[in-house]
């Protein structure tokens, strides 16, 4: 792994920047940094693309920037990096909290595996009680962690996290109920958000878990923090039955995959073939990624396409195997095309942001290509239309024959196209 050091001296910092809607790793690296200095510190919720300051002394930028505590180049080299065990290695505090740092890698790295994680409440708290609420919260539970970890006791036993969770759900639930009288749909919600709450203990293992950090929390406020908490997954479990229906509404477009094998002449061979299917969703329904991987989900399709406030995002589910990185370069090629350009479409591979194509980021690991997200909402949208993206899809998995036959013709991607701002689902226009 790469060294990481602080690249400022800890007494200069007057001011923590993380990036929009700041995930768990963020707070825990910001947390970390706020109990070794010991005193106040303003932290900034900024987009990543409107901060121009440049590499000032007094400012520690976590999680966005490139710099030190920017993960995102690291990842794909080891899969346990975060921002805060950068910032924890950095400090020299690994030894304190590995247990902690760990369990939140894991949880960067499959976000759906825990609905009761924080990482994954505070998801939900960011649309729920905006960002600025929603990060404070999370510091808290940061914190409570923080020290439990460096004091070496044995967490709460099962029975206390139990009487909290029991006592503060019921509380939502009531609440719930009285608030969605006559309601069904909310009622069926709610009850399995409950039946979740009801099982929150079960976790041994779940330090990361709310209803563990607000067994962690002594300053009075336990109560208040794990509420806030249950709120979130009733919420949550509501926007996800919204998402299961839109998806099961909406229409599927079918294209054909390849597998080839170049012969010792060089001929391209077809050894096997079959159809993915797309779906293609305009909704700002944060839960549409988690439904979609729901295998239960009916009318699912291999690939995914939400539009949506924030950009146009393009995922597929690591269980299908699919490897997006031709998709990527043509896509990034489309882009260019729509523009009037037209590089070289081998400088148009690999992960994170091209040079000249800020349009789209690649993530591998997640199996995922972004055009803007709830961390970086103003990246340019993209030029492209429903169609420009389908036949996009189309020559991207048939071998590499229709790969270079797209690459070749230009003509495919229509300059100046009249539907620029895309993705129009006609079940929810």
């Amino acid at each position: 792994m790469k060294e990481a050091r602080l690249y400022v001296q800890l007494n200069k910092i007057t001011e923590i920047r993380v990036h929009k809607n700041p995930h768990w790793d963020e707070a825990l690296a910001v947390m970390l940094v706020l109990l070794v200095l010991d005193r106040d510190i303003k932290i900034t919720i900024i987009d990543p693309d409107k901060d121009r300051d440049g590499n000032q002394s007094h400012i520690l930028r976590i999680g966005y920037g490139g710099g030190e505590f920017d993960e995102h180049d690291l990842k794909s080299k080891d899969s346990k990096i975060t921002s805060a065990w950068l910032v924890a290695e950095a400090l020299g505090v690994t030894h304190c909290c590995a247990e902690v740092l760990e369990e939140s890698a894991r949880l960067d790295r499959t976000p759906t595996a825990s609905t009761r994680s924080i990482a994954s409440v505070l998801k939900v708290l960011h649309g729920e009680i905006g960002e600025r609420h929603a990060f404070d919260w999370a510091l808290v539970g940061a914190k409570a962690l923080l020290l439990w970890s460096e004091s070496s006791k044995p967490l709460p036993g099962v029975e206390v996290r139990q009487e909290l969770v029991a006592e503060v759900s019921t509380e939502v639930w009531s609440a719930f109920i009285e608030e969605h009288k006559g309601e069904p749909q909310y009622y069926e919600a709610g009850k399995q958000a409950w039946t979740e709450c009801e099982k929150a203990h079960g976790n041994k293992n779940g330090h990361c878990d709310v209803d563990v950090i607000a067994s962690l929390i002594t300053n009075g406020s336990a109560r208040s923090w794990l509420s806030t908490a249950i709120k979130g997954l009733f919420a949550k479990e509501v926007a996800f039955r919204e998402a299961v229906s839109i998806l099961e509404k909406s229409e599927r477009v079918a294209i054909d995959w390849a597998r080839t094998k170049t012969l010792s002449n060089g001929k391209e061979i077809v050894v096997d073939s079959g159809r993915y299917f797309v779906v293609f969703v305009s909704s700002k329904n944060r839960q549409i990624n988690s439904a979609y991987r729901w295998h239960k989900t009916k009318n699912r399709a291999h690939i995914l396409v939400q539009s949506s406030d924030i950009g146009v995002q393009i995922q597929t589910d690591h269980k299908f195997q699919i490897d997006l990185n031709r998709f990527v370069a043509l896509l990034r090629l489309a882009e260019s095309r729509k523009r009037g350009q037209n590089p070289n479409v081998q400088d148009l591979w690999g992960e994170g942001v091209i040079p000249g194509i800020p349009e789209w980021f690649f993530q591998a690991e997640h199996h995922s290509v972004l055009n803007g997200s709830l961390s970086h909402p103003n990246v340019p949208r993209t030029g492209l239309n429903q169609q420009d993206i389908i036949t996009v899809l189309n020559y991207s998995f048939q071998g590499k024959g229709k790969y270079w036959e797209f690459v070749k013709q230009s003509s495919l991607i229509k300059r100046h196209s009249s539907e620029r701002h895309i993705l129009r689902n006609p079940v929810l226009a």
